[in-house]
């Protein structure tokens, strides 16, 4: 009986064995498949022993403007989106893959929203970027606030598209909780990497855009894939654990902003609710103004571009104006039931 015992244990780790192998190797093929079909589009920095991937275009001479991709993303997801219409319009843009993700390597030792924003920082300093307009969706939106409010003095405006900025009850997915743990977070993120199927691609950009459509050639162009690697996915994770944390850390310098600032946000948005984030932003920020995208989800960069870039245009004119941000409270609103 004991041999019996003894003999099906070893066949049992010897399963677990192979299929770990194979997990891994498939894991790899998977991650090297993604990285062929979305490959670096710009150059690279080193910036403080750390490598970024910077996209630039647009005419050499224009208002410069950074833009800060969210969370499960990349810098292909603004690049498609108000890239080309900022381009037109006359600016400088400037894309970075933030850490960690696409094609950046994480910040060392760690991911917070001011770790991140001083590696950022000291990129645009070594590209010799001054009086920026800082764009960022989501997660993008978060460290564009932090930005703001520890190196204002290399900013010109802030535009802030869904963006979480006040810490409130983190509600994260199961998946992302385990993989941000310590010991069971590497391995989950290898079996992830090998084995999710696409159809669970398809679900979680149907959850990011609703209720408005994904649009369908988003997959193909976004790289919204090389989000499925095992490092990206562990940093995905510890990026959302870390959030409540870092607004916390952040929230009490939000009134101390005067920069000219413009806020977007969907009717629709269940991922960051404006009631909780844009409204409250509006009232405290001295210059503050919100525009309310009827009908619009978590994503209106995508699926109401035309208003982000005017945004951006608003904030380089009040800029350029020297306006004076108006008293606390007395911040230009649109009125939610003239909602555009």
């Amino acid at each position: 009986m004991m041999a019996t015992f003894s003999a099906l244990a070893t066949g049992l780790a010897a399963l677990a064995v192979a299929f770990a192998l194979l997990t891994w190797l498939r894991a790899r093929q998977r991650t090297a498949r993604r990285e062929a079909a979305f490959p670096p589009r710009g150059r690279f920095l080193t910036i403080r022993g750390q490598r970024l991937h910077v996209v630039q275009d647009g005419p050499t001479d224009g208002p410069d403007v950074v833009l800060l991709h969210g969370a499960s993303a990349n810098l292909r997801d603004l690049q498609i989106s108000l890239l080309p219409g900022l381009v037109a319009a006359g600016f400088r843009v400037t894309l970075f893959d933030r850490p960690g993700l696409g094609h950046s390597q994480p910040c060392a030792p760690g991911r917070s929203l001011l770790q991140q924003a001083d590696l950022l920082d000291a990129a645009c300093a070594e590209l010799g970027l001054e009086e920026v307009i800082l764009c960022g969706q989501s997660f993008g939106g978060a460290l564009a606030a932090c930005w703001a409010v520890h190196h204002p003095e290399r900013l010109a405006g802030l535009v802030l598209i869904s963006a979480p900025v006040y810490p409130w009850p983190p509600e994260i997915a199961r998946s992302f909780r385990l993989l941000a743990r310590p010991l069971i977070g590497p391995p989950l993120a290898w079996l992830l990497s090998a084995w999710l199927p696409q159809r669970r691609l398809q679900t979680a950009l149907r959850e990011q855009f609703s209720p408005e459509p994904v649009p369908r050639d988003y997959l193909r162009r976004s790289g919204f894939a090389l989000a499925l690697r095992p490092a990206a996915l562990r940093t995905d994770a510890l990026e959302r654990r870390g959030l409540f944390s870092d607004l916390q850390d952040m929230v009490a310098r939000l009134p101390q902003l005067s920069l000219p600032v413009e806020l977007l946000h969907g009717t629709e948005d269940s991922q960051v609710r404006p009631d909780r984030h844009a409204e409250p932003l509006r009232a405290e920020v001295s210059g503050a103004r919100l525009k309310w995208l009827k009908g619009a989800g978590h994503m209106p960069h995508h699926t109401h571009a035309d208003s982000c870039v005017d945004a951006i245009a608003r904030v380089a004119r009040r800029s350029r104006a020297g306006l004076v941000p108006p008293r606390p409270g007395t911040a230009e609103r649109t009125h939610p039931d003239a909602r555009a």
